[in-house]
């Protein structure tokens, strides 16, 4: 059972990964980036969803997955609205999503953080290595 767990939590360590959102032009994105957009001053935002045309107040981010592009629009799944009020309460958005965003908005895309997830594997590895290097476990056949 100890192997199990160890192993589990190797695992748990070694396929984690440490983002960042990073600006973005149009050019940067593709079908399957996540994006974030900043919304600078907290305002209505109109979408167009599944269900049709919506508007929400107060709204200071949009998040998502990029399944198309469309001149000036963006389409998304997956996606959330961020109160400017509750950062923590994001909203979810069911079906795709429609957002065209304004010219204010900061339209930034996920990136993995090489240095910060390197950092997060080799750590925890290396303390785990210690104590197996340093504890003794009886009839556990090591």
């Amino acid at each position: 059972m100890p192997r199990r767990c160890l192993t589990a939590l190797m695992m748990v360590v070694l396929f984690s990964g440490c983002y960042r959102y990073v600006p973005a032009s149009a050019g940067d994105l593709s079908p399957g980036s996540r994006v974030r957009i900043e919304v600078p001053a907290a305002r209505p935002v109109s979408i167009m969803t599944d269900s049709g045309p919506a508007t929400y107040q107060n709204v200071s981010s949009v998040r998502g997955q990029v399944v198309g592009l469309r001149a000036d629009t963006l389409v998304l799944r997956e996606s959330s609205l961020v109160p400017a009020d509750d950062p923590r309460g994001a909203r979810a958005l069911r079906g795709q999503v429609i957002y065209i965003p304004d010219p204010t908005d900061r339209v930034q895309r996920r990136r993995l953080n090489r240095a910060a997830t390197t950092f997060a594997v080799v750590v925890p590895i290396g303390v785990i290595a210690y104590f197996l290097a340093h504890l003794e476990i009886e009839g556990c056949g090591y």
